[in-house]
């Protein structure tokens, strides 16, 4: 028998081209590691947009989205620069959009607005950037809509139609979901079929109204939220398809909850105000089935005479799509959800709100504990077993009354504070804890007009007459402010996209508010 004297390779022994080559098959913690075998790899690594851009998107909770072929050198630019023109709230770009007519509804996603009027009239308005003009169109529905969703990276909206049926304690209402091109009536070519319909059944007091009604897109999903006095009633279908994945209807929800809103496209939350409240986190198939219950996430325990009477859950709008005008979104795991409780203590209803900031990993990290059978489906926990090291509770002195003020890991704050000063401020909750990602919160110049301030510290709620103990939370945050100066025309509210603040001009008209223009702060 003859021996085979072959020599070990080493890695370095392999071409370069190889070497890129593998090194590209590798993810952002696998490149950190490899910046350690040697200084050669070293310095590919840190040389090469390429592998740059995965660390630096990994830095700053986001994924790649490119649709448009953009090399990785002018991403990783345009990255940075956007990231530094935050940290510094530094907009390269400001512009005033003019808006008319009346508003029912409206949305902020992906740099595009959009709002419906009670006369029928979609607008849907690209905003503008420091390279792009934007445009707008106006779309007559022919039809008063209840409610309606977008996703710009599909081309996509979701236009909910309600019969007009007369008021009946004993007959349903028909409803449908147009699947529609973004701003146009045309179906979506990838939607089987371009009407999605379900009923509302008659209730003993309220009938078939819909008293509310909201629609939340998440990739391929779309989910409809019909409340109905204390009942919220949850439909989720596969749009695509045309299929009813569920329909909380038919297997039931706890008789408290209250407020819903996707984590993944295969999973969601539902908040719950019974006894001190709870998170409820189901995870659902791709066929029609019962969702299932993956864990209960308890807040805080309350004094015997409070009680929590709202939670209302808000985060960045789940997109499904590329896009062709930022290479790069947020990572699933990142985005942060804002929970709004409202409490009620004592025989005179004393109104005290408290906002809860925690990450959607926090909730993706039971699923899949449940799933890999480490944890039991249905698992009660605790809030001291999740709730101080995973969320930052803080009391709420001014109150969000316009919705899109999450993007990402930032929040953007109600636009006057207390002493009615008018300033923009971040809270930016992507603060690193892991040693290998060198990402420090700098100092703002001094000359800058921008004030900055790292939270690393346990904030502490003091229990007073609501809650059974201190409230303890250390989940950091950076937040990052700018004053503005007195002769800048005032904006009543702030949205806030990933390239973007949307200032909201806001008429005070007999039917309500009349939004008349957006005062659009462009970051890239």
């Amino acid at each position: 028998m003859h021996s085979l004297n072959i020599r070990s390779k080493h890695l370095l022994d392999l071409p370069e081209d190889i070497l890129h080559e593998i090194l590209r098959n590798l993810d952002y913690h696998a490149l950190v590691r490899c910046r350690l075998l040697c200084k050669f790899v070293h310095h590919i690594i840190q040389t090469h947009s390429e592998f740059q851009y995965v660390i630096e998107l990994e830095k700053g909770g986001m994924m790649d989205r490119d649709a448009s072929g953009l090399p990785h050198s002018e991403r990783l630019t345009r990255l940075r620069s956007q990231r530094e023109a935050w940290h510094k709230l530094t907009w390269k770009h400001e512009t005033i959009v003019p808006v008319y007519g009346d508003c029912d509804a409206y949305e902020l996603v992906s740099g595009v607005f959009a709002k419906t009027s009670s006369q029928g009239d979609f607008y849907v308005a690209t905003l503008p950037s420091s390279t792009d003009p934007g445009h707008e169109s106006h779309t007559d529905l022919g039809m008063r809509p209840r409610d309606f969703a977008i996703d710009p990276t599909q081309d996509l909206s979701f236009v909910l139609e309600a019969d007009e049926t007369p008021f009946s304690r004993s007959e349903g209402r028909q409803v449908r979901i147009h699947v529609w091109k973004l701003g146009t009536k045309m179906p979506h070519p990838e939607a089987r079929s371009p009407v999605l319909p379900f009923e509302v059944y008659p209730h003993s007091e309220w009938g078939n109204q819909l008293v509310c009604v909201s629609l939340q897109p998440a990739g391929d999903v779309v989910g409809a939220v019909v409340s109905r006095g204390p009942e919220i009633r949850i439909l989720i279908f596969n749009w695509k398809r045309g299929d009813l994945l569920s329909d909380s209807h038919v297997y039931g929800l706890p008789e408290s909850a209250y407020d819903f809103s996707f984590i993944s496209p295969r999973a969601f939350i539902v908040t719950t105000t019974a006894g001190s409240g709870t998170i409820q986190v189901y995870a659902f198939k791709d066929t029609p089935a019962t969702p299932c219950l993956a864990i209960t996430l308890h807040f805080p325990a309350l004094r015997q005479f409070s009680a929590l009477h709202q939670a209302n859950a808000h985060s960045e709008a789940l997109c499904g799509g590329t896009s062709d005008r930022s290479p790069f979104g947020t990572a699933m795991e990142s985005r942060l959800h804002v929970i709004t409780l409202q409490y009620t203590t004592g025989a005179m209803f004393f109104h005290s709100v408290y906002l809860l900031f925690t990450h959607n990993r926090t909730f993706l990290d039971y699923v899949s504990a449940v799933e890999s059978g480490t944890m039991l489906a249905g698992s009660d926990i605790k809030w001291e077993d999740w709730g101080p090291e995973k969320s930052r509770f803080c009391s709420s002195q001014v109150p969000y009354t316009w919705a899109r003020y999450v993007q990402g890991q930032q929040v953007i704050c109600p636009p006057f504070d207390e002493d009615g000063t008018q300033c923009i401020r971040i809270l930016d909750f992507n603060v690193p804890d892991k040693p290998e990602v060198d990402n420090p919160v700098p100092s703002a110049d001094d000359n800058s007009g921008v004030v900055q301030e790292l939270h690393s510290s346990p904030e502490i709620i003091p229990a007073s007459n609501v809650f059974m103990q201190d409230v303890i939370t250390q989940l950091p945050y950076c937040a990052t402010a700018r004053l503005l100066s007195l002769d800048e025309e005032k904006d009543q509210a702030y949205m806030i996209d990933q390239e973007r603040v949307v200032g909201l001009q806001v008429d005070i008209v007999s039917n309500g508010r009349r939004i008349r223009g957006l005062h659009v702060l462009s970051f890239s």
